[in-house]
């Protein structure tokens, strides 16, 4: 977490305080596999979805009021700038709460995840279901996602929960289609999947930030296109570092989706580009072993794949960046500009 948000003080300064709420949830956890549970919890990843909305929040007064655009946001926080105070003043705890549910919803989804992945890390730990089992690590998933969703009703508005429901089926279509291809699927069907396994995250998280925020509707629409061109493109650049990632940097095992059949957009450039036979002969699509993956990695390489998906990757990040020039010229937008230029540069 530190390392994408290392620059940006006041985000920091709001995770922290997400992090002390999910503590404090998974403290009041009672039963065999708690310590497990904590564990999870307090190995957390980017925190992206938590801090995009709170960034969205921040687009309103600190009590989250309705805004006034930049003039009344700079009267709102100068104070505290010019106390020499390093963050701005603090967001309603209720917002802190409703980030962390966030951030225990997509926990829930990825313990789900590598259950079904058969993966064996996760954030450079052991999988929770292998120090649990496959039973207890579903039933610990299903009562993240409650939990999260018991936050969200008890701190948010009917329509940050409407938004809420409506992204927890997506991520659930996005699961099964990822899980029905038993093909290399076409780029369509491709995109499609991504936007519903992870865009949808991204704009839900901006959106509620928003909508309890009581931003303008404009602004609440710009936000929600900035999360679908970040998530699109997080997702590609994602898949395009199962393949050329390590296990240190990025927390899990390298070709995981390549070795579970499951193909992703440098694959289907690839056999856009006539490399279709090649990978054929090394029997895609089917479940691959090591040795496979890395001849597969060199046709992709070679046949131009790779640097495809790093293009489409840039393509979307240029999207949002374009979104984002278009927002108030205030720190929560300097927030998601830094976000997007590392998130297109980033290693893990």
């Amino acid at each position: 977490m530190n390392e994408i948000w290392q620059q940006d003080q006041l985000v920091l300064d709001d995770l922290a305080l997400v992090q002390k709420s999910i503590d404090d949830m998974a403290a009041n956890q009672a039963f065999a596999h708690a310590p497990q549970l904590r564990q999870v919890l307090q190995n957390p990843g980017k925190m992206i979805r938590p801090a995009l909305l709170l960034i969205a929040a921040r687009f309103g007064s600190p009590a989250a009021a309705p805004p006034r655009g930049a003039l009344s946001w700079l009267a709102a926080h100068l104070p505290g700038c010019l106390s020499g105070r390093r963050r701005s003043a603090k967001l309603p705890e209720r917002l802190y709460r409703m980030a962390a549910a966030m951030e225990l919803i997509h926990t829930a989804a990825l313990i789900h995840d590598d259950i079904i992945d058969e993966a064996s890390l996760r954030r450079g730990q052991t999988a929770l279901y292998k120090e649990t089992g496959s039973r207890q690590a579903i039933l610990i998933g299903d009562m993240l996602f409650s939990l999260g969703f018991e936050q969200l009703v008890s701190f948010g508005s009917h329509q940050s929960m409407a938004i809420a429901a409506k992204t927890a089926a997506r991520l659930g279509t996005g699961a099964m289609q990822e899980m029905g291809f038993k093909a290399v699927p076409s780029r369509r069907e491709y995109l499609r999947r991504i936007y519903s396994k992870t865009a949808v995250l991204f704009m839900a998280s901006l959106q509620i930030g928003a909508e309890e925020a009581r931003l303008k509707k404009a602004v609440q629409r710009r936000l929600v296109r900035i999360g679908y061109n970040l998530g699109m493109g997080f997702q590609i650049i994602d898949d395009i570092l199962d393949f050329t990632g390590d296990s240190q940097s990025l927390g899990k095992t390298p070709y995981t989706d390549l070795r579970e059949g499951i193909y992703t957009l440098p694959v289907i450039a690839a056999c856009e580009r006539g490399a279709a036979s090649r990978l054929a002969e090394l029997g895609v699509p089917c479940r691959h072993a090591i040795d496979d993956c890395r001849r597969i990695h060199d046709i992709l390489n070679a046949s131009g794949g790779m640097e495809a998906a790093k293009a489409e990757a840039a393509r979307y990040t240029q999207r949002a960046l374009i979104e984002i020039d278009k927002l108030p010229p205030i720190p929560p937008a300097a927030s998601l500009r830094a976000l997007v230029e590392r998130l297109l540069q980033r290693k893990y």
